[in-house]
């Protein structure tokens, strides 16, 4: 499974480098489906006629259904948006196709949809996007020219970190580690401490990426540890520390908070307790 950067939505900031959204419901099982995973290869048309299939042969399956109305909204809002040229339009169904495209991991289908809401409404907020998606799409040079354009020196921890990630993806050390200067790792979210960590693994700083792993490790339920350490301590950005001893030994820290703190809005931050 492809594993999203950011959830850039209603918290547009919010690093989740922890993967694209399931189709669990509560304690549901996990949906097996051959249209879901045909969806997530992008191609609609037969994921289209395999969900059309699972449905009649499940017909209490009610994941499945809200899985084919969601896919066949998307078709219509390509459509709508292939033709639109209305600068507000174009960001709202751009927005919705692009939160589509995410949950599935189609992160190449949203480059040329954030770079269309960009041309038509050139804010901050739709570059810090447009960057994202194309660093989720593994395109850094590219997220990095629109990330320069950008004027992060105030900006908030989310966007300035995947700004720096984009410049420590080129090589721009320099850049990268003026941005990640900005911040006290103690008051940054469990989110916003990935992106810094990545940054400092990607910059070659393996005693600083030891000690933010740490810092994860830590304050993430043990439940999430294997999946922190397979998806985000184990890709590609963190190749540089990845045999250095301390990032190793760092990488075998035990967690201090019981599985009720993932939703705390304190988690990660040194307002944490500990008591859920």
């Amino acid at each position: 499974m492809k594993h999203t950067l950011l959830a850039v939505a209603a918290a547009v900031f919010a690093a989740v480098p922890f993967g694209a959204q399931g189709h669990g419901h509560g304690h549901q099982p996990p949906l097996k489906s051959a249209a879901v995973e045909t969806l997530k290869k992008g191609d609609f048309a037969k994921a289209s006629e395999l969900l059309a299939a699972e449905i009649k042969a499940n017909p209490g399956e009610p994941r499945l259904k809200q899985i084919y109305a969601g896919l066949k909204s998307q078709i219509r809002r390509e459509k709508l948006f292939e033709q639109e040229n209305d600068p507000g339009m174009i960001v709202l169904i751009g927005k919705e196709m692009r939160k589509f495209y995410n949950t599935y991991g189609l992160y190449a289908k949203s480059v040329p949809v954030d770079r269309k809401i960009y041309a038509a409404a050139p804010t901050f907020q739709n570059g810090v996007a447009l960057g994202v998606t194309l660093l989720n799409a593994e395109m850094n040079e590219e997220a990095a020219r629109i990330f320069g354009k950008l004027d992060l020196s105030k900006a908030q921890p989310g966007p300035a970190l995947c700004g720096a990630l984009a410049f420590a993806r080129v090589g721009k050390k320099a850049e990268s580690e003026k941005l990640t200067a900005r911040f006290d790792a103690s008051k940054l979210d469990s989110n916003c401490l990935g992106l810094r960590a990545r940054c400092a693994a990607r910059n070659g700083d393996a005693e600083k990426a030891a000690a933010l792993a740490a810092r994860i490790l830590e304050s993430t339920p043990a439940s999430r540890h294997g999946s922190i350490k397979r998806h985000l301590f184990g890709s590609a950005d963190f190749k540089k520390v990845a045999a250095d001893a301390k990032f190793q030994a760092a990488l075998k820290t035990a967690s201090k908070v019981k599985d009720g703190c993932a939703n705390c809005p304190n988690h990660g931050t040194d307002k944490c307790d500990h008591k859920h």
